[in-house]
């Protein structure tokens, strides 16, 4: 079975674990015979298009499309991208002109006032048209909405010019265009249940415009205040990112306790080895640089304080 076809299996039904477990199996997502004649190309000029039309307040009431980008931009393998970013909805508007990472953060983060699912109706040909004009030299997409294209007839705007696009579908009422604009450029789909999955997704699409293999997903329900647990994934080379999301911003979690076995030991944290860690309000990015290739990385998720039951979704980008 083709991976497209286990993620539209999936989509709104299972978990966001499920789905990028469903990635990690192996192979790639739908696309067109274009995009499959060439080998993958790095994106590095990447626009955001987010939805904001009114049912938005209902489908993420959070802003965590926001919070996704958020994520994105504090991944080291994304640090000296180009970023930019717009919203739409029956009107359209720029949010963040393009700009290199980490640049654009605070024009980024000063933008999102403006995500106020206040846009109306949900117009995709709007959507591609405005997203063209405002970065005609992207390389790669962003596509976050709940579905339900409601203006007039959609021309599939997102295939001129085809830019290799990852959609984000949440609550979303019609799955099928949003695979299909990720599928008709090469991009991937994911069909989330609840908004509040969709920041950890900023992993694997980094991974996807990177390039790499699908990231190693650990998922994690944490119960009581100081609770832990131990994770490792294999070094395929001399780094790794590792992006934590939780759906609470009440909660705190955190990665502790890196080690990576040596001459038969394991220690606290190995020397030479470079940790660069950056926390968001619900996410924790982690790089680790100047790793052992070829050996098992140790590390801990720790909750530092929980508002309730709290899952923790832990991603390593190799």
């Amino acid at each position: 079975m083709h991976l497209d076809s286990r993620i539209k299996a999936l989509a709104g039904t299972a978990s966001l674990v499920a789905l990028l477990a469903a990635l990690a199996a192996g192979g790639s997502a739908s696309a067109s015979p274009q995009a499959h004649a060439s080998a993958c190309q790095k994106a590095t000029n990447i626009e955001a298009i987010i939805d904001d039309s009114g049912s938005m307040d209902f489908t993420d009431p959070g802003k965590f499309r926001t919070t996704l980008l958020d994520a994105f931009a504090d991944l080291q393998q994304n640090q000296g991208k180009t970023l930019g970013g717009i919203e739409f909805g029956d009107s359209a508007d720029v949010l963040f002109a393009p700009a290199p990472i980490p640049g654009v953060i605070p024009a980024m983060d000063a933008s999102f006032a403006m995500v106020n699912a206040d846009n109306g109706l949900t117009d995709y040909n709007l959507a591609f048209a405005t997203a063209n004009a405002a970065n005609p030299n992207a390389d790669g997409r962003i596509f976050l909405s709940d579905g339900g294209h409601d203006v007039g007839p959609y021309t599939n705007g997102h295939a001129s010019p085809p830019i290799k696009t990852d959609s984000v579908g949440f609550g979303s009422a019609d799955t099928a265009v949003l695979d299909k604009i990720a599928g008709d450029t090469g991009g991937k789909s994911f069909n989330l249940t609840t908004a509040s999955q969709v920041p950890a997704v900023a992993a694997a699409i980094t991974a996807d415009m990177n390039c790499k293999r699908p990231p190693v997903v650990f998922t994690n329900t944490f119960t009581r205040q100081g609770q832990s647990f131990g994770h490792k994934f294999k070094a395929t080379g001399r780094s790794a990112d590792i992006l934590l999301t939780w759906p609470d911003a009440l909660s705190r979690l955190d990665i502790i306790k890196f080690s990576q076995p040596r001459a038969g030991k394991s220690i606290a944290q190995v020397a030479g080895v470079k940790i660069r860690k950056k926390r968001g309000a619900t996410f924790v990015t982690v790089h680790l640089k100047k790793l052992k290739k070829g050996a098992k990385v140790r590390f801990k998720v720790k909750a530092r304080a929980l508002s309730g039951a709290t899952v923790g979704t832990t991603s390593v980008i190799r």
